[in-house]
């Protein structure tokens, strides 16, 4: 049986999209199979990071409306790696009853894949609650900054239950506002959150015009994030990695 794993912030804008999509690609150059699926019914933009904008035919929807079978809703993001791809909506009217239909297709999913990794929407809301509730792993991903750590603590006091692992990320962080006194240390943001800590990013000015290539952020030899990326990956699968930022 593979892992569900949700990813998930408190507020937009914090990486979370970022880091599903690292932590899948590297999960997947481990030779596991992944599918990556965007659960943002409104929002989703998972597709324009891998290079799939306009290529995805059908969603999930689709294959819980009938129109189509499931296996034709999954695309391929690469010919090297095991990784897939599912959205859950492409902006279409949602079927009836289609988000309660979410949950058990992923759990289904994941029988068939090592690691299914959904892009959760951020925020709080019932969309979160379902593609969330059969999780095996949560990835809370936040930022050092105070109105980021408030949000995603309301969010691990929402997902906080016994079947569900809840592990922090944290992105973007600046080693230099940290010795300056001007932004909280790990340990700090880890007694906030109430999480141990799976993995810290540092703040990486590559990524944006990187993930505008349309390439997968962690397949690309520029990407500075790519190590803490596949450390996250690693420690998913049980390796003991020592933290490096």
């Amino acid at each position: 049986m593979g892992k569900l794993i949700a990813v998930v912030s408190g507020k937009g804008g914090v990486g979370k999209t970022t880091v599903s999509g690292g932590v899948a690609g590297a999960l997947a150059e481990k030779k596991r199979s992944v599918l990556l699926v965007d659960g943002d019914l409104a929002l989703g933009n998972l597709d324009l990071t891998l290079g799939l904008e306009g290529a995805a035919i059908y969603d999930l929807m689709d294959a819980i409306g009938g129109v189509c079978p499931l296996s034709d809703a999954v695309r391929r993001i690469s010919t090297e790696y095991p990784l897939w791809f599912l959205p859950i909506s492409l902006a279409k009217e949602e079927q009836p009853g289609g988000l309660r239909a979410v949950p058990p297709i992923l759990r289904l999913l994941a029988n068939r894949f090592d690691y299914v990794v959904v892009d959760c929407p951020a925020g709080l809301s019932e969309q979160l609650r379902l593609l969330t509730q059969d999780a095996d792993l949560a990835l809370v991903v936040t930022t050092p900054e105070a109105m980021a750590l408030r949000d995603a603590r309301k969010l691990v006091l929402a997902l906080s239950r016994p079947e569900t692992e809840l592990r922090l990320v944290v992105n973007r962080v600046r080693p230099e506002l940290i010795e300056q006194g001007t932004a909280p240390d790990i340990d700090a943001i880890m007694d906030k959150l109430g999480l141990p800590l799976l993995g810290a990013l540092l703040e990486d000015k590559t990524v944006t015009p990187l993930q505008n290539t349309g390439v997968p952020l962690i397949f690309q030899s520029a990407c500075q994030a790519g190590r803490q990326l596949r450390d996250i990956a690693a420690r998913i699968e049980g390796e003991q990695i020592a933290l490096r930022i």
